[in-house]
């Protein structure tokens, strides 16, 4: 046994069992459970097997390196289509489609590259090792990028990407020249090493988020949003009635990544949605953007879309999740646009507060009667001709101690 290969083993053993520790620990003690950490232990478990295998059979090492290869590459793709805040960007049905044709594509250039390594020519089969590589490193990178921006210090996230570049970078150099010396294998040993931690910082940044109150830390920073409030008609009386706590959280699970995939495809990803929190019966979701015309158009995009597709969304419950047709019969959305106070807790998470908050608030609950979406007269200003017609009825809320706001809805005010 080289010691060379003993310590690559205990630096890759070490932080594959703190993540399987944190992992257990909060399935035990706190209750939460996520597929994300599974494939982030099973993927570094890979690696642990593979040093494991080194230093007991010396010989081996190299067959079985690019045996387990695209095993590891499957186990790094699953992790990053089941990060959570890769799911709230791209959406959880988008999410699980590229997942599956990542994990083909992998799996194709994983047989291909066995086969070629074990012909003739087993210089090809190392260039598309390395190409699979460099790819998995490229998603994994961008999953965590947007994963430690939303979990954790941004600091972490520009780590995070050196870290993924440089085990591409020394993936290339490997396959293009082969070296084997002590140097060039004790930087891959680090390079493997700093993700692995990369990856401990960001397992407890997000159990933490997922499991602690919400305490303010630091100095609260002022920011421009869209806040939209979601909320279903009469939908105290709707759970009630059916009297199933499965089918009440699996309709509004549904919402919730219904309304994120309209948020998504207004929005793209250039303005993220910083917040989504259940309000018990609905939703709120919060956008940072800059205070344009554009935001205000994509933003009223956003609520008309949820407005007009409710029906719709209501029915591919009946046909495609086969449940029963006695859903609330619409929903509520209210809209407004500006600066407020952004809140940051000790955990990372993000929440908001100022008059854009309020006003939201206040234009959904003046849709109680009918449903339909209500914005301000000013966002209503902003938007094209064709879409202000959409808004028929005036309005104007009363706020105590302050000047009333004129609004406009898609459906009568009660």
């Amino acid at each position: 046994m080289q010691p060379l290969e003993l310590v690559r083993l205990v630096s890759i053993a070490v932080p594959t069992l703190i993540l399987i520790a944190i992992d257990l620990w909060l399935r035990l003690s706190r209750e939460v459970r996520d597929q994300t950490l599974w494939w982030l232990w099973a993927a570094c478990l890979t690696w642990t097997l593979s040093a494991a295998i080194a230093c007991l059979y010396p010989a081996s090492s190299t067959l079985v390196a690019y045996l387990l290869s695209p095993v590891n590459s499957f186990f790094f793709v699953g992790a990053t289509f089941h990060l959570d805040r890769v799911r709230e960007l791209l959406g959880e049905e988008q999410a699980n489609r590229y997942f599956k044709w990542s994990a083909r594509v992998i799996a194709a250039i994983g047989a291909i590259t066995i086969c070629l390594v074990l012909s003739p020519v087993p210089g090809i089969g190392h260039f598309l090792d390395t190409v699979a590589s460099c790819l998995t490193s490229a998603l994994l990178g961008w999953g965590l990028w947007h994963s430690f921006r939303r979990y954790a210090h941004p600091l972490m996230a520009y780590i995070a990407v050196a870290v993924c570049a440089s085990m591409a970078v020394r993936q290339i150099i490997a396959a293009g020249t082969g070296n084997t010396t002590m140097w060039f294998v004790m930087t891959g040993v680090g390079v493997k090493m700093a993700l692995m931690m990369t990856l401990v910082t960001l397992t407890l940044a997000w159990s933490f988020a997922k499991s602690t109150k919400f305490v303010i830390v630091g100095e609260p920073t002022t920011a421009c949003v869209a806040a939209l409030f979601i909320d279903l008609r009469q939908s105290t009386a709707w759970a009630n009635r059916i009297d199933s706590s499965e089918r009440v959280s699996s309709f509004m699970n549904a919402l919730q990544i219904w309304a994120v995939e309209c948020g998504l495809a207004h929005f793209g990803i250039k303005s993220r949605l910083e917040l989504t929190k259940f309000l018990g019966d609905g939703y709120l979701l919060v956008w940072e953007a800059p205070e344009t015309i554009d935001t205000y158009r994509r933003a009223t995009a956003v609520g008309l879309a949820l407005h007009d597709g409710f029906a719709e969304f209501k029915q591919a419950r009946v046909t495609v999740d086969r449940m029963p047709d006695d859903f609330p019969h619409d929903v509520g959305l209210g809209l407004d646009i500006g600066r407020v106070l952004r809140l940051t807790s000790a955990s990372g998470l993000r929440d908001y507060l100022g008059k854009a908050m309020n006003y939201a608030a206040k234009f959904q609950a003046m849709t109680k009667r009918d449903g339909g979406l209500v914005i301000a007269e000013a966002t209503w200003e902003q938007l094209e001709a064709e879409t202000q017609q959409r808004f028929p009825h005036t309005g104007v809320l009363q706020i105590l101690g302050s000047t009333d706001v004129r609004v406009r809805g898609t459906r009568p005010f009660g």
